[in-house]
């Protein structure tokens, strides 16, 4: 019996891995396109914002449900990233019931609240026995940053918001990939 609930916790931290790894690679690409051919990036960085949230979202909820992690905070940022990234993903169906305008500042106010979550379970949650870095405070700090520029002036999208999205998907991909990194190792050391 106990070999079972070992190689069930080992496939567990297995599959937090790869999907931690996963974002953690998307990121990067997101970041990597935004320096290297920032005018062909730019049409799809909110979507690509969406799925990033999406998919973070549904890990939240997941980790919430699983008690990996504190429930409350996981589920409220879990609810908030889904929210966030399907409000991202169906925008332009939304945007025929809203003025852009709208949009915008609901997607701000939507990035507004992912940063301050971000921020606020960064230092009191626990990723594989060890607590997060100032560097998810930071993250959290950027997301909410680009959010209040975007609510701020949310039709017009300029340089300073892409070198700051820049800057927060290689953040946030070095941080994903750090967290990917303790999962691959706790693995190994349960299994």
């Amino acid at each position: 019996m106990m070999t079972t609930e070992t190689e069930e916790h080992g496939r567990k931290i297995n599959s937090k891995f790869w999907i931690t790894f996963f974002r953690a690679f998307l990121a990067v690409v997101l970041g990597t396109a935004l320096l290297l051919q920032p005018e062909k990036a730019q049409p799809l960085l909110i979507s690509f914002m969406g799925g990033f949230w999406l998919l973070g979202g549904l890990v939240s909820l997941r980790w919430g449900a699983g008690g990996d992690r504190a429930r409350r905070r996981s589920v409220i940022a879990g609810v908030i990233g889904v929210a966030a990234g399907i409000l991202v993903i169906t925008r332009y169906f939304i945007s025929g019931y809203f003025p852009d305008q709208v949009v915008a500042y609901i997607l701000g106010g939507v990035m507004i609240l992912t940063g301050i979550m971000h921020m606020a379970t960064s230092l009191s949650d626990d990723v594989g026995g060890t607590r997060r870095s100032w560097a998810s405070v930071l993250l959290g700090f950027f997301e909410t940053l680009v959010g209040i520029m975007i609510f701020v002036s949310p039709l017009s999208y300029g340089p300073v918001v892409y070198w700051f999205i820049t800057l927060w998907a290689f953040l946030g991909g070095i941080i994903l990939f750090g967290e990917a990194w303790q999962h691959r190792k706790q693995a190994k050391e349960t299994g």
